[in-house]
């Protein structure tokens, strides 16, 4: 039913939404310094960020794991419903 297919897109566009400490590492790491004088400063500054990112794994791989897997199942329910229409 076309509800049902409402809350599956629906779900897979929260959790794209969800991870917002994600994208909160990515703005993360656009702001790090490159120079290494700079770079411990910085994080020295943001130890709680760091902890943070650590305690839940959040590192460049589980981010592109998890995006690239819900962009895959994303893609596959607009393909099913471009198929039904």
């Amino acid at each position: 039913s076309l509800e049902n297919k409402e809350f599956l897109l629906k779900d897979k566009v929260e959790k794209l939404k969800s991870n917002l400490d994600r994208i909160q590492y990515i703005m993360y790491l656009f702001e790090l310094p490159k120079r290494k004088a700079k770079k411990a400063k910085f994080i020295a500054a943001n130890e709680e960020l760091e902890k943070y990112f650590a305690e839940h794994k959040v590192n460049l791989k589980s981010i592109t794991d998890e995006n690239t897997s819900t962009l895959t199942c994303l893609r596959a329910e607009i393909k099913k419903l471009k198929e039904e229409e």
